[in-house]
């Protein structure tokens, strides 16, 4: 039995929804989780090996330890950093609150230093996107209703639904390299849709 347009629409509609909500619960999950992994500091791969330091963030636990601009991280616990996915390894370990070691070299001697990771959970940004994502949901739920018929409508029901999506998914991924790719792929994906 073939469905009538109305019916289509509210399980689509439904799918959607779903779908949005589903992919915000992962995300404010791993947010919670990823913040308490958050070590505060932005790097780039040495050549030889190694994160290079580019940056702390004020305050959190990165900057409390004592890690500096310029530092070359390489070792996290006993795990030899070579790259950042040997970085994104180790950070899948943290625990809030539970001391690391880390090992950085600053100025040709090594540093020890003891980090205590975790973060506050970023509430601001999660209720921003959360309401982003919203809004472009209710423009694509307005619009369906004539995207069978109007191409304007269904133009504009398709761009806001993958703007919804895109808002939806995972941002923090700290720790998770697998799910950082897959979620940088589906993003480029509903980008280039």
């Amino acid at each position: 039995m073939l469905l009538n347009k109305g019916s289509s629409l509210r399980w689509v509609a439904a799918v959607l929804a779903v779908l949005i909500f589903a992919l915000l619960y992962v995300q404010v999950d791993d947010t919670a989780r990823s913040s308490g992994r958050r070590v505060g500091f932005s790097s780039s791969v040495e050549p030889s090996g190694g994160l290079r330091i580019a940056s702390t963030v004020p305050g959190l636990p990165g900057d409390v330890a004592g890690l500096r601009v310029g530092d070359l991280l390489v070792t996290v616990g006993n795990q030899r950093i070579h790259a950042q996915a040997d970085y994104d390894l180790a950070a899948s370990e943290y625990r809030r609150g539970v001391p690391v070691n880390f090992g950085v070299e600053r100025d040709g001697r090594a540093v020890p230093l003891v980090v205590v990771p975790g973060a506050p959970f970023p509430w601001k940004d999660a209720a921003l996107n959360l309401l982003i994502c919203l809004a472009y949901l209710t423009v694509s739920f307005l619009a369906l209703p004539l995207a069978p018929s109007d191409l304007r409508a269904r133009l504009l029901f398709l761009f806001s639904a993958a703007v919804a999506l895109e808002f939806a998914l995972p941002v923090s991924l700290i720790g998770s390299r697998a799910l950082s790719v897959g979620v940088n792929t589906l993003s480029y994906l509903i980008t280039g849709l």
